[in-house]
């Protein structure tokens, strides 16, 4: 992996700019970083200056769109690797899924994250029709980090209550309601955590890792 250290630019905005450059090929002035063949990783210097380029960079996206260079695959798609665990654990995912930009600070270069195949075997997957028996989708979401609390407010909770199974995965960020039939999901669907008011229906969801370590 190519590394270059880069000063001068003059904030988040700049920052954002040279990063959506890079990920469409264009040259950016000043420095001579490569487009990166596969994604691009940045090292801010605080959580604050990591969200403030994050958004920038989401911003920029109509200003770029269709530009003279080929887009990066996953170009819409940011990791962040800041100050919140949740959110570490939600950019392995989207790393996964191929995202084009890494957006990181110092200190969670250093923080400790599960390996590849723990962070996909944990994971809790539910579909609908499937026999899973309620009992076992608990442990494997205590397993997987999730915390059990009366009512699902916030991601890596999950509650259990007669035949209803409800939780809040980290990403995407999402409540999804698990009704049993039995040892038999019957159906699934998100909804909202303030008003426990039941959504749109799935025919699958999955409960990412909660936990960053074992």
């Amino acid at each position: 992996m190519g590394k270059e250290r880069i000063a001068g630019l003059p904030g988040c905005g700049a920052w954002a700019w040279a990063c959506r450059s890079l990920l469409h090929g264009e040259k950016v002035p000043g420095f001579g970083v490569k487009s990166p063949v596969a994604t691009l990783v940045v090292v801010r210097g605080s959580q604050e200056a990591l969200e403030d380029t994050a958004d920038a960079y989401r911003a920029l996206a109509p200003v770029f769109a269709g530009g003279k260079g080929p887009p990066s695959k996953g170009l819409e798609s940011v990791a962040l690797f800041g100050d919140d665990p949740l959110e570490r654990l939600s950019s392995l995912r989207r790393l996964q899924e191929g995202a084009g930009l890494v957006l990181a600070t110092g200190g969670a270069l250093n923080a400790p994250l599960p390996a590849k195949e723990e962070f996909t075997a944990a994971g809790v997957r539910f579909h609908r029709g499937e026999r899973f028996k309620r009992s076992q989708a608990v442990d494997r979401l205590v397993a997987a980090g999730y915390r059990r609390v009366e009512f699902v407010e916030s991601p890596g909770e999950f509650a259990a209550r007669g035949a209803v199974l409800d939780f809040f995965a980290s990403d995407p960020a999402a409540a999804v309601r698990v009704l049993y039939d039995e040892d038999t999901i019957d159906s699934l669907r998100t909804f909202d955590p303030a008003t426990q008011i039941t959504k749109e229906y799935l025919e699958g969801a999955s409960a990412t890792l909660a936990r960053e370590s074992s």
